[in-house]
């Protein structure tokens, strides 16, 4: 077999024969430059039907973008006289298709943790905002884990790159041949599609050609259950793998989350379920994904007799999310400290109240140690910044109930809503009278600016707003006095400038 690859001979040294990989031409190839090995696939022919270059550039850009263990990385893309090429991660491991040759049908359990991986690969891409859109055995390499004898991992070595081949056409849902929109739902019917040839030993629909195989996938007969092929499956697997395969996306799950809680839910009645979830636990610890350890530990709590060996990695979790939360608080002194020094106020205190909040929200930092110092570090900031802003707290009285709102921050909401945990910059009057004809998210803005306070109406709020009986427009912006009365909805205030210790002004 002869191929010249003009482009990718400039860059990389070809070093084995041409070789079939999942029914395209391929060899590895060592990088002239930095002596890595990589995979050199051919995936489409010169033609000239159909902007092939395009599809190219997208899967370039979702490769790169996308982090995921079930995804092999790219690395170079391109084209020349003998076609398309990619250039692939040197994974050992083999297609697919080619393991499905030796397998008759495949034991429940192991069928299910295909389905977990494959449903955590869709749950990546949906993350990124992504679908593959032409999922089928021969895009999946089987690579060997390092860390487990006798496992598998699932790769999906091909992203996008949607080459017209027939046997492709059982694996894709039937909204894809009646040309209506496909969403990662339709990524779930093909998940289906490969689970049930796993367990059946054959596809969900067969035909003699391609024609009549799409008129079978869009038409009204579902696919054979698998229970009356196989009488050892249990109930929850097959109506698992028959909710992948519904014919209406909307029978289907919602979303790549939804399958990866059904699959689990169902992997955790079984007695070797924990061992399994240990191992999901230790790959993700080696990701550095350690809220996804904790999920999984969770998850293991509920399986009896699992939850007990998840203590150590569940302590190792927290230890690095309590880490990772004081990186976070520090690494945000640091700006803030840098942005004093070029005297670019405003914008420290922006971040700094932004990091008041996430680390107010932040359940490992509040059990930290280091918690008391660094929020005192954090307040001392503020008050450093609001020194140098000369920044003048006010705040408004209701004059029906007497209360009391304090404007602690240069831009402060005011709503109806619950007031988030933390948050210096939304007032919330849910305790007024007349609460109800205040908007419930945020009516107005007051802005602290140049040393005056303005306010400011939404532009989507439709109900009143009053400054001294006049209404203020959407968009519009007043500046504030000593003794405005405030009008929202039915809620009389009246506005007030206090000192820095607490006291109003001239009271």
């Amino acid at each position: 077999m002869e191929r010249k690859i003009f482009r990718a001979s400039a860059l990389y040294e070809m070093r084995t024969e041409w070789e079939k990989f999942a029914g395209f031409d391929a060899c590895l190839v060592v990088a002239q430059e930095s002596g890595q090995w990589f995979r050199l696939v051919c995936v489409a022919e010169p033609s000239p039907i159909g902007d092939q270059s395009t599809v190219l550039r997208r899967t370039a850009r979702i490769l790169r973008t996308v982090e995921s263990v079930h995804i092999i990385k790219a690395y170079d893309f391109g084209s020349d006289d003998d076609g398309l090429f990619v250039i692939l991660e040197n994974i050992e491991g083999q297609p697919l298709p080619a393991w499905l040759e030796r397998q008759e049908q495949v034991d429940e359990f192991k069928a299910l943790r295909f389905l977990y991986q494959l449903a955590l690969l869709l749950k990546d891409l949906q993350y990124y905002g992504e679908t593959h859109g032409n999922l089928r055995p021969e895009s999946i390499l089987l690579s060997p884990d390092s860390s487990r004898r006798g496992e598998e991992i699932l790769r999906v070595w091909d992203l996008i790159l949607s080459v017209s081949l027939e046997h492709a056409h059982a694996y894709q849902a039937p909204e894809f041949f009646r040309e209506k929109p496909t969403d990662v739902r339709s990524d779930i019917y093909s998940v289906g599609a490969i689970v049930y040839r796993l367990l059946a030993g054959r596809l969900p629909f067969v035909a003699n050609n391609a024609g009549k195989l799409v008129l079978n996938i869009m038409g009204a007969d579902e696919p054979t259950p698998l229970g009356s092929i196989r009488t050892d499956l249990s109930k929850e697997c097959v109506q698992l793998v028959g909710r992948c395969l519904a014919k209406n996306p909307a029978d289907r799950f919602g979303s790549a989350n939804e399958l990866v809680s059904a699959v689990e839910s169902l992997v955790g009645k079984r007695k070797d379920a924990g061992e399994h979830l240990m191992h999901l636990a230790q790959v993700s610890a080696r990701r550095n994904d350690w809220e996804e350890v904790l999920r999984l530990a969770k998850t293991a709590a509920a399986i009896p007799g699992a939850g007990r060996r998840f203590v150590l990695l569940e302590r190792e979790a927290c230890k690095r999310l309590e880490e990772e939360a004081i990186e976070d608080a520090e690494r945000t002194l640091r700006k803030v400290e840098g942005l004093l020094r070029r005297d670019r106020n405003g914008e420290a205190l922006e971040e700094v109240l932004e990091a008041q909040k996430r680390l107010a929200q932040s359940v490992y930092f509040q059990q930290s140690k280091h918690k008391p110092q660094l929020a005192e570090r954090l307040e001392l900031a503020v008050t450093k910044i609001k020194q140098r802003l000369r920044f003048q707290p006010a705040y408004v009285e209701s004059l029906a109930t007497g209360a009391v709102y304090a404007l602690e921050a240069p831009q402060v909401a005011i709503g109806r809503g619950l007031q988030p945990a933390g948050r210096v910059d939304f007032v919330s009057l849910a305790g007024e009278p007349e609460a109800k004809t205040v908007s419930k998210q945020e009516q107005v803005h007051f802005h602290f600016a140049d040393g005056a306070w303005t306010l400011n109406k939404g532009e989507e709020t439709v109900n009143k707003t009053l400054v001294n009986a006049r209404e203020l427009a959407p968009h519009s912006t007043v500046v504030l006095n000593e003794d405005d009365e405030i009008m929202l909805g039915n809620v009389r205030l009246r506005f007030r400038l206090r000192q820095e210790g607490g006291e109003a002004n001239g009271g």
